[in-house]
């Protein structure tokens, strides 16, 4: 029987690709803002409302620079209830989430070493590639592009699926559909693959799926909670809830990755607690989480009462490094198949290694 393995990702994961977190935000907006003001000039409407805030520091200890604070305080004394400030917040959220999210670029590389360069020269984009691979249980191969006369990898599916994966993200960002549209469209052709939001299931219109809920919506839709004190959930955005919570109470293993678990985030722990009520078999809770203070540390372990529970001091990035390192051991032929398949061994390797 297939184990069930349940990922939760929390800002930490995409970080290392430059994309902001709560306590940059406003600084990387600004960032972007005055490279193209033109482009950007709706911005100003939001750094003056934040600028209005400036009085507070006046009376009170506040961080104006961290933009759920910001939009906290914005959404108790109500401006976030007008329904263009709202927009305007949505609109600068994606806008910013959008301009420091990569895109992936085929190397066109025909030597032995083709594997190597499926997702491009950038190791990080290398990484996340390998993973969304190993997630799908996908297979490449050189294949002769008639068109163009010369071979390109293509993309398969592997027959023998003995886990299946599935993703709760925190994020708003299209990484991981970034990958898997770059996979369907560039070497796939066919849309074999889709990240699904729609139920818990791996298995979508007769196609491969890997289940995603995305707590906090997306940017693709507009459907997205702004990172504020209350986290309002939508109707649309409840559903992601609902598929989260059968995902967590079916799984054999629960992964939480860059999500420091903060103290404002105890609907999380709701979520954790009451899907575990219904949890038949859970073996492993692995949290793997950058934690230079071990404030996150002390809070999982708090937390967490379970024999199987572990942590990893360790960034995301680490995990990617060693996964490319992994799955780029011994010397391939140029006719080779490339079967992605490390990713469970270099999970217990990170884990091991921290204790």
């Amino acid at each position: 029987m297939a184990e069930n393995i349940v990922y939760l990702l929390g800002a930490g994961f995409s970080a290392p690709l430059g994309l902001p977190v709560m306590s940059n935000f406003l600084i990387k907006s600004k960032d972007i803002y005055f490279e193209n003001p033109e482009k950007y000039s709706s911005f100003t409407d939001i750094f003056d409302t934040i600028n209005s805030l400036s009085v507070i520091k006046n009376y009170f200890e506040a961080d104006l620079f961290n933009i759920e604070e910001i939009l906290s305080i914005l959404e108790m004394e109500g401006s976030l209830d007008k329904t263009k400030t709202h927009e305007g917040i949505i609109n600068y959220i994606s806008d910013v989430i959008n301009y420091f999210t990569p895109d992936i670029q085929l190397y066109e590389n025909s030597s032995s070493s083709w594997p190597h360069f499926i997702f491009g020269l950038d190791p990080l984009s290398r990484g996340y590639g390998l993973f969304v691979s190993n997630l799908f249980g996908l297979k490449f191969n050189l294949s002769l592009d008639e068109k163009q006369d010369k071979e390109r990898p293509e993309v398969s599916l592997k027959d023998d699926i003995d886990r299946k994966y599935s993703v709760i993200t925190l994020n708003y960002d299209l990484v991981l559909e970034g990958v898997c549209q770059y996979l369907n469209e560039i070497l796939l052709g066919d849309g074999d693959i889709s990240f699904n939001r729609v139920t818990h299931n791996n298995i979508l219109n007769g196609k491969r799926s890997i289940p995603l809920a995305k707590l906090h919506g997306s940017i693709d839709t507009k459907d997205i909670v702004p990172p504020t004190w209350s986290k309002y959930l939508t109707k649309g955005i409840e559903s992601a809830w609902s598929n989260a919570f059968n995902l967590i109470s079916n799984a054999n293993h629960v992964r939480i990755i860059g999500y420091s678990l903060p103290t404002s985030d105890a609907y999380i722990k709701y979520l954790l607690k009451s899907a575990i009520l219904n949890s038949e078999h859970l073996k492993k809770i692995d949290v793997i989480c950058l934690d230079d203070d071990n404030n996150a540390r002390n809070r999982y372990d708090n937390f967490i009462d379970f024999n199987y529970y572990r942590f990893a001091n360790r960034n995301v990035s680490d995990l990617f490094e060693d996964l490319y390192d992994m799955e780029s051991k011994g010397k391939r032929q140029k006719k080779e198949d490339f079967v992605p398949h490390q990713l469970e061994a270099v999970h217990e390797k990170l884990m091991f290694e921290s204790y």
